[in-house]
């Protein structure tokens, strides 16, 4: 759904064609597809109710590119498309914009360095010039969630390898462990989605 956002910001800037819209239909579709609704503009999907409040608003979404005349779109009426897609995200899935301030210092994680322009003023290294793209993160409280919720999972993993280590063949316990270390890289996560694009200054030597 970033790459979406980024489509649409771009859509409204004058950056990207309206015939290029069918790129934004393919994308919702794609997300659809991935969880077994096939999208039918005349058809509304069957949806069970536990997956209804994530999924009905993006068929909504789909449906409405197809409604709308986007040849004659206007860069407010984008703009209050995008606002709605990105409600959607913040209330379903804590999805937060993650813009920093100009002559913020550079963070490796949450930012990620397109250009660099050197400067005399050594008190400006490694602080953000310009903000390119504005990047995605989870918010505190759903992060914290998550966090904890891997954290307590992740010790009664490592309890219980403790306790049948020498009950069980080597062979068998070291296969159990490879199938533990995949879950964990599986399960791994960062509040960053992903990051914020910026040039920053670099001082020079």
């Amino acid at each position: 759904m970033p790459d979406f956002l980024d489509s649409l910001d771009k859509l409204a800037s004058g950056q990207m064609k309206v015939k290029e819209i069918d790129g934004c239909k393919e994308e919702i579709q794609e997300i659809l597809y991935r969880m077994n609704i096939e999208y039918n503009p005349n058809k509304k999907p069957e949806i069970s109710e536990k997956d209804r409040a994530i999924l009905e608003p993006l068929w909504k979404f789909r449906k409405e590119l197809d409604e709308d005349n986007w040849d004659t779109f206007s860069e407010s009426r984008v703009r209050d498309y995008r606002k709605r897609i990105f409600e959607y995200l913040n209330f379903t899935f804590g999805i937060e914009e993650d813009r920093p301030d100009e002559g913020q210092k550079l963070s490796r994680k949450g930012h990620r360095t397109v250009k660099v322009e050197e400067t005399s003023n050594q008190f400006l290294d490694n602080l953000i010039k310009k903000v390119i793209r504005p990047g995605f993160k989870i918010n505190d409280r759903l992060y914290e969630y998550y966090r904890n919720n891997f954290l307590a999972e992740n010790k009664n993993k490592r309890e219980e390898f403790k306790r049948i280590k020498n009950e069980i063949p080597r062979e068998e316990f070291d296969k159990k462990y490879d199938e533990y270390l995949k879950w964990e890289k599986q399960h791994e996560f960062t509040k960053t989605i992903r990051p914020a694009d910026v040039i920053i200054y670099k001082s020079k030597k």
